[in-house]
């Protein structure tokens, strides 16, 4: 998968001090943690994402956009 490859590709290049929460969405949103937080790219925390891309990414119906944007308004970025 393209999409997911180049997610995995992003986290690696995430340096220790950058920060970061994956909102993945179809028909509706989860994220990755499944609260607001921003994560640190420390390696375990890059480790977590990736393994939520494997597990989570896939096809689940139709595109909702809205409950996607949504769930990414709703990270703390000032956490």
């Amino acid at each position: 998968m393209l999409v997911q490859d180049a997610m995995q590709h992003l986290l690696k290049l995430l340096q220790p001090y950058d920060r970061f929460r994956i909102v993945l969405f179809s028909h509706d949103a989860i994220a990755f943690p499944s609260d607001t937080t921003m994560l640190f790219a420390t390696p375990e925390n890059r480790d977590g994402g990736t393994a939520f891309l494997q597990a989570q990414f896939r096809a689940r119906g139709v595109t909702n956009y809205e409950a996607g944007i949504r769930d990414g308004f709703r990270s703390n970025f000032r956490g």
